[in-house]
């Protein structure tokens, strides 16, 4: 099984990867309740940056339009398409099947 794991490249050792990783922190880790198969279980991790940083200079753009979004408190609003994006404990749900059609502003 493990030349098998090996020719076909699969992807071994996460954990001891994770923690060697000198730029983030293990938030927490578990194995998912649904599986596939019981001899390989599916394993989650939650990391975190431990140096986040952010400037005035990012813009995130609409996947849409590819114009650029006006950052709210909870959400990002693009006036091209109305849609919004929201915003769930500092990640940014910049999906197209979560946008949120709001409304387009009138100019």
């Amino acid at each position: 099984m493990k030349e098998r794991m090996l020719r076909h490249d699969y992807v071994r050792n996460i954990s001891e990867q994770l923690a060697e990783m000198k730029s983030i922190n293990i938030i927490e880790k578990y194995v998912m309740e649904v599986q596939e198969s019981e001899d390989n279980l599916t394993t989650c991790w939650i990391i975190e940056k431990k140096e986040k940083k952010q400037t005035e200079k990012e813009k995130m753009i609409c996947p849409y339009s590819e114009g650029e979004l006006i950052n709210y408190n909870d959400a990002l609003y693009s006036p091209n398409t109305g849609l919004a994006y929201s915003k769930m404990d500092g990640f940014i749900l910049l999906n197209k099947q979560d946008a949120i059609f709001i409304g387009k502003k009138d100019d």
